[in-house]
């Protein structure tokens, strides 16, 4: 399966004419290996099943989903160049999961 160019990731680049990492922060610890594109897709891909996991009905998995995207996914989501606030509202837009089980997905081990 071919992975979407980083353009599509940011459209901003291809209208301004740069390569599509240009400007991509690389793994400057080497914990990642390749080039900034690699970063970019695992950091999109990271986000996007947030996102899908985010909708499941399952409190066990949309909780932590949520919890996880409202917290350190801001951060992966920044480095798409989406803006934190835009992820924030999109969270807001979501339907309450049942508090009866969200209690119980708060204290699963």
């Amino acid at each position: 399966m071919a992975h979407p160019p980083s353009s599509l990731l940011n459209p901003r680049r291809k209208r301004a004419g740069l390569p599509p990492d240009a400007g991509c922060r690389s793994d400057s610890q080497g914990l990642l290996p390749g080039p900034p594109s690699a970063y970019r897709r695992l950091a999109a891909a990271l986000v996007l099943r947030a996102v899908l996991d985010a909708r499941d009905e399952g409190p066990l998995l949309a909780a932590p989903a949520r919890r996880w995207l409202l917290d350190g996914g801001l951060h992966w989501a920044e480095q798409l160049d989406i803006p934190s606030e835009r992820v924030v509202r999109w969270a807001a837009g979501l339907e309450p999961l049942p508090w009866e089980q969200l209690e119980l997905s708060l204290f699963e081990d």
